[in-house]
């Protein structure tokens, strides 16, 4: 199977058993080592994937950390696990920062088998850096997401690129987090910056007082009608609505939790007709669709949601809806959701 295959099993391994997995042990040989296997390490060679590695760090003789990874006989990897859904926090992290200063491993990675937080020594050599230079969590895997973990496969794994790719991914990271500050509550400097491209005269704290609230429903302007223009295009692309489609402004869409474990769930079934990747979803205010190829035209089902006392989904363009008791009956429809991908594929 392909790593999107691979990583859909086990996001439906934690969607059905992620209960029972309550200790870290349980964890790895759920989640863990099956993830390592994925990106093909073997995880029965000892030379390749070494548990309970000891590296002897200063002061800490007794402490092993969970797994290391071995590539032509050179350290490269060191895992620290935890038990399903736990903190990983860097407190959490120790072992790891002690144990990457002691080994000449440059990638160091702690999960909770759902999500994978990726840390390496940008800010000084051979020490981990506080925070990680990515992290991707299993269920809510996007395609950007899929092609960052395929980097860290045993095939691709160049770690003189990944160190350089990780710098890159701290700085958008950064920046993104800048902006978002800026564009909810602009600074002084970035009211003055934007104000005096369009204000004549001198920037003084009364125009910089005057044009901050202004900047702000700018930037919250310019966000609102970019999401309008994509959404109005997806719409031109669809068929005309039923009565309960209304014409809607993105704004009042909210996907709910709800509605995002019910699409994890169909690509899980999917997965077995077709790449996960493939499998997309649309929220609207009547409804969720997921589609196929994110195209209305291959509608696979729709999940109608908004009331979380009364789940019903519909298979297709099919009218009739079906009642779930929990979100968990999806897999009652599964025959018909695989059919309908393989009517939409043809």
């Amino acid at each position: 199977m392909s790593l999107d295959q691979q990583i859909q099993t086990l996001m439906d391994r934690i969607d059905s058993n992620g209960a029972t997995l309550e200790n870290e042990e349980a964890t790895k040989n759920a989640l863990i080592l099956p993830m390592l296997r994925a990106l093909g390490y073997d995880v029965f060679n000892p030379s390749e994937v070494r548990p309970e590695y000891s590296a002897d760090a200063p002061g800490r003789r007794a402490e092993k950390v969970d797994y290391a990874i071995f590539l032509n006989g050179e350290i490269k990897i060191l895992v620290e696990c935890k038990a399903l859904r736990s903190s990983l926090k860097l407190k959490e992290a120790n072992q790891l920062y002690r144990y990457f200063s002691a080994t000449s491993a440059r990638l160091a990675i702690l999960t909770d088998g759902e999500t994978y937080k990726f840390y390496t020594d940008l800010e000084a050599s051979n020490l981990m850096d506080a925070q990680p230079f990515l992290v991707i969590g299993l269920e809510q895997l996007s395609t950007p997401d899929l092609r960052q973990l395929e980097k860290f496969e045993k095939r691709n794994f160049d770690i003189d690129k990944i160190v350089a790719n990780a710098e890159d991914l701290k700085f958008r990271s950064s920046i993104k987090k800048e902006l978002s500050r800026e564009f909810s509550d602009p600074s002084d400097e970035f009211v003055r910056m934007l104000s005096s491209r369009v204000f004549p005269g001198n920037i003084t704290s009364k125009v910089r007082e005057k044009f901050a609230p202004i900047v702000k429903s700018a930037a919250d302007a310019m966000i609102r009608e970019t999401i309008n223009r994509r959404l109005r295009d997806a719409i031109q692309a669809t068929t005309p609505a039923s009565d309960e489609e209304t014409e809607i402004e993105a704004d009042e869409i909210v996907t709910t939790d709800t509605e995002l474990k019910g699409f994890h769930i169909v690509q899980a079934i999917a997965a077995k007709t077709t790449s996960p990747t493939r499998v997309a979803y649309r929220d609207a205010k009547a409804y969720c669709a997921i589609l196929l190829d994110d195209n209305n035209r291959k509608p696979i089902c729709r999940l109608h949601f908004n009331n979380e006392n009364r789940l019903r989904i519909s298979i297709g363009r099919e009218p009739e809806k079906h009642e779930l008791a929990e979100v968990r009956d999806i897999y009652r429809f599964a025959d018909e959701i695989r059919q309908q991908v393989l009517q939409m594929d043809s």
